[in-house]
């Protein structure tokens, strides 16, 4: 369970969880920019779906009890590289993902 984790791990998982974070609010970003022209031009649609995405990972990454099996889970869908994995969190994340 994350909170009785080492605060060492705990940093980690933390860091780990905003590069996911950020990786994945800029492939939404781009996506959004992209679908803009269907939406012919409607900046309130873009808002309300610029938020939702927004919302919706803070509440993954920012905001989650169980961080690391958000962190587990960014791994195994490829956000986060197995070289990008600190050493003190492989033997933590190994549960979630073997």
């Amino acid at each position: 369970m994350y909170s009785d984790l080492p605060p060492a791990v705990k940093r980690a998982l933390r860091s780990m969880a905003s590069l996911a974070y950020e990786r994945e609010l800029a492939t939404a970003t781009r996506q959004l920019h992209e679908g803009f022209g269907d939406w012919n031009g409607n900046l309130e649609k873009l808002r309300r779906a610029s938020v939702e995405v927004e919302r919706k990972l803070a509440k993954e990454y920012k905001f989650n009890p169980n961080l690391d099996v958000a962190v587990a889970e960014a791994v195994a869908r490829g956000i986060i590289r197995d070289d990008e994995i600190p050493m003190e969190v492989v033997g933590h994340l190994w549960q979630y993902i073997k």
